[in-house]
């Protein structure tokens, strides 16, 4: 059934049909947006705020060979902040080829060329399979817009993988033709295997889990010495691959490896889905992509990819193939995938069990894509007739069932059924009931099947896209005002490099100013232990920097921009699209300045949490054991004693008492998972997320008091703040003129990587609650700060050293080649 292939062939008719209709489709679903906003494209969530921004973000720090980027939240190494979010893709590298500010304009045409490339790349792996090449261009119409495309429109970085993914396994398949794998016939695989690499370690991930299941299946032999063989030469080939692509993997490894995000879970009572989870999986197969910030039905809010849809065909083309004379690889496969696809334990194996979600569901698409060009080329040809028309029948009656189903049942006392949104649900109802229709009737005229089929899916793949794209840019109405805020954010400068402005993501278009929070998956880690400290565990997102008094003070949040300065004098002014915007100073510590006095995090978290930011304006806080090395500067305080002293600041005789220590839901404590925010699976509190302190001790203050206090302490720590506070590529520099020998706080991520000396000399860092703290003598003093991301100059030698290999051995396998001939 399966025929050799090659990549292109002489008069490949096929391949510029596949490009031509993919263009087509891809284009005028884009188009109309980017002439809407007058070639920038913009959508909402995670593409505004992340995608667009960390591209520009990624700019910056490249061109200024930043190790250490200030932009990201309190800051964040380079690669590890980036990687995630394209730092390794092609689609970033070709925004490298333009200026900066062309960043906004140039992704909605990037977006195309991605859409086009799946389909190019899909193509060319799904025509192993078909005799006649047309149905292969169906195919690649069908994954390129497929669902899980559509509803990771929010995600940019997301469709990168789905382009080389086909690749991927195209050059496996190719090196292990022969039945044999032979090396040199795996160089192809091996630079397809870097680039996968260097695109996304996340995705990378999943696919060799892919990888693995797909030889047993597929090349597994009952010669089990042939078997190990192949298993063996394909494991060096891959990693090859991957040590190619070391410069950006292993510190990336590195730097991933203290996330708790990475940590592994396996519960076996995670085997089967929870009845809603199993509606909202059965979902994702049978009705087309939607955004997921706003789903219609099932669950309203879940960031988890979940879309499977074929546009026109459904799931008629898997039914038909599973429940036809196949009993092949294929076959196996899907049946393996689609278990794992209900499963979240099995889910979570593509991610090596650390989470649950349905990102790797384009490895499953492109199987089901491959099975559907098979079954509408045999259903013409007659060779296993009207099986197709019976899936076609089965797919619509399920559908139909599973429509009624959400609408009528009264899932319990507080919902009267699972639908959120019932005239959008009737729509992509109506869609994909329409295309299985469609289809049904195709399929009586054999004649004209191949070429009707081609045009109703480019139809439905340009209905099922744009109007994804459409709700994803209108619904929640950020879009209107987003491209103000670019030429804004612009325009901002630092006005003191010791202090951050309070924003977030948009203070990446700055000019190297930064602010104090950001929404990030991948931040420091040591931003993320300082999060713990106000029980916050949220896996995703960070702790908002402004939610507890002193926060925003402790960080140096001094600068806001505004349109009503509120009788504060501004120290800059723009005008963007006829509004004034100010940017106004609050009160705030700078980012380096001595302490009197620690604390340890057992008495801090003693004390209630909406109060303990005020306490670290006062008194860093440090490890029990590293106390002994900094008794003789500073005595450590109780949390009773903190607690007086705030007292004394606010002026008031209220008294500290003994709080229950039970947690305030408005204070995110506990929360392991968010599923309606964040996409994971529920698994409620842990007691490895909650304060381990009991009982709580809080003073209860006025919005003025807890002002005043704040106040007086950024006063008190102002004037004990280091002198000329500059930031370099690479870290940061300062002076400090202390008539005593002084503990210093810098409100600066602890990560492994910095190293601070003192006029030349090195010196320890002592670790602060996840920022730093350092001992400077007595005297005028020269301080720097230099970080080196861990693992970058090792990945570099180890991607020299592979990428030397790999073209040695080309060359030589070249020549050897030549003299056979």
């Amino acid at each position: 059934m399966f025929r050799k292939f090659s990549y292109i062939k002489k008069k490949d008719n096929a391949l510029w049909q596949c490009i031509f209709i993919n263009s087509l489709v891809a284009f005028f679903s884009f188009l109309w947006l980017i002439l809407m906003n007058k070639g920038a494209f913009t959508l909402c969530g995670d593409y505004n705020a992340q995608a667009v921004p960390f591209s520009v973000g990624m700019h910056k720090a490249i061109l200024g060979g930043q190790s250490w980027s200030w932009g990201v939240d309190l800051g964040t190494q380079t690669v590890g902040a980036y990687s995630f979010y394209g730092l390794g893709s092609i689609s970033f590298w070709i925004t490298m080829l333009f200026p900066v500010s062309a960043t906004p304009c140039l992704m909605g045409w990037l977006y195309v060329l991605k859409y086009i490339a799946a389909g190019v790349t899909s193509f060319l792996y799904i025509r192993q399979f078909t005799r006649d090449d047309n149905y292969a261009v169906i195919g690649s119409l069908l994954y390129a817009f497929s669902g899980f495309q559509a509803v990771n429109l929010e995600f940019y970085t997301f469709h990168d993988a789905t382009i080389l993914f086909p690749l991927l396994l195209l050059e496996f398949d190719r090196m292990m033709k022969s039945g044999k794998c032979i090396l040199r016939d795996g160089r192809h695989f091996i630079a397809v295997t870097a680039l996968s690499c260097l695109n996304s370690y996340f995705f990378f991930v999943g696919q060799v889990v892919f990888l693995i299941l797909y030889f047993f299946l597929r090349y597994g032999k009952r010669d089990l010495k042939l078997t190990v063989r192949n298993l063996i030469f394909c494991s060096i080939a891959g990693l090859w691959g991957v040590m190619i692509a070391g410069i950006l993997f292993l510190p990336n490894i590195l730097f991933i490896s203290g996330n708790k995000r990475s940590s592994v879970r396996v519960l076996l009572s995670q085997f089967f889905p929870e009845p809603r989870m199993l509606l909202y999986l059965l979902k994702g197969f049978l009705f087309p992509g939607e955004a997921m910030y706003d789903s219609s039905a099932v669950y309203n809010r879940r960031w988890t990819s979940t879309s499977a849809y074929l546009p026109l065909i459904g799931m008629s083309g898997v039914l038909a193939y599973l429940h036809g004379r196949h009993k092949d690889w294929l076959s196996r496969m899907l049946r393996v995938l689609l278990v794992a696809a209900f499963s979240p334990l099995l889910t979570s194996a593509f991610l090596l069990f650390t989470e649950a979600n349905q990102r790797w569901w384009y490895m499953l698409i492109l199987l089901m894509v491959s099975a559907s060009a098979i079954v509408m080329e045999q259903e013409v040809r007659k060779e296993n007739r009207d099986v197709l028309k019976k899936a076609i029948l089965a797919n619509a009656v399920v559908l139909i069932v599973f429509y009624a189903a959400l609408n009528l049942i009264k899932w319990n006392d507080t919902e009267n059924s699972l639908v959120c949104h019932r005239g959008f649900f009737l729509l992509i109802f109506a869609v994909a009931l329409a295309g299985l229709f469609i289809l049904y009737r195709l399929s009586a005229n054999a004649r004209h099947f191949c070429r009707a089929v081609t045009a109703w899916t480019a139809v439905f793949a340009l209905l099922t896209t744009g109007y994804t794209l459409g709700y994803y840019r209108f619904a929640d109405g950020v879009s209107e005002k987003y491209t103000e805020r670019i030429s804004l954010y612009s325009q901002l400068e630092p006005i003191d490099e010791q202090y951050r402005y309070i924003d977030e993501n948009m203070m990446l278009y700055s000019n190297g100013a930064s602010g104090l929070r950001i929404f990030s998956s991948t931040v420091s880690n040591s931003i993320v232990y300082f999060d713990s400290l106000f029980d916050f565990y949220k896996q995703a997102r960070r702790l908002d920097k402004t939610s507890y008094a002193g926060l925003a003070e402790l960080f140096g949040g001094k600068y806001d921009v505004t349109t009503d300065p509120e009788g504060r004098t501004p120290l800059r002014t723009y005008e963007v699209n006829g509004k004034t915007y100010y940017v106004v100073e609050r009160n705030a510590c700078p980012i380096g300045f001595a302490v009197d006095q620690v604390i340890t995090e057992e008495d801090l978290k003693k004390i209630d949490v909406s109060e303990r930011g005020l306490v670290l304006l006062r008194s860093a806080v440090i490890q029990q054991d590293d106390y002994e090395g900094v008794s003789d500067l500073t005595p450590c305080v109780s949390s009773r004693t903190a607690l007086e002293s705030i007292q004394t600041d606010a002026a008031t005789d209220k008294i500290a008492g003994s709080g229950t220590g039970k947690l305030d839901p408005s204070d995110n404590a506990g929360l392991v998972f968010d599923s309606d925010q964040e996409g994971y699976s529920p698994s409620g509190r842990s007691a490895d997320n909650l304060s381990k302190s009991s009982p709580v001790e809080k003073i209860v203050l006025t919005d003025d008091e807890l002002q005043k206090v704040a106040a007086e302490r950024v006063a008190y720590d102002t004037g004990r703040a280091v002198g000329n506070f500059q930031r370099t590529s690479d870290g940061f520099i300062c002076e400090s003129d202390y008539s005593d020998d002084k503990l210093v706080y810098f409100s600066v991520p602890n990560d492994s990587g910095w190293k601070a000396f003192i006029d030349g000399e090195e010196t320890a860092i002592i670790n602060s609650g996840g920022m730093m703290l350092i001992r400077i003598p007595a005297g005028t003093h020269s301080i720097e700060f230099h970080y080196t991301t861990p693992g970058l100059s090792a990945g570099a030698a180890i991607s020299l050293l592979s990428l030397s290999a790999f073209v040695l051995f080309s060359l030589a396998d070249r020549k050897r080649r030549k003299k056979q001939i």
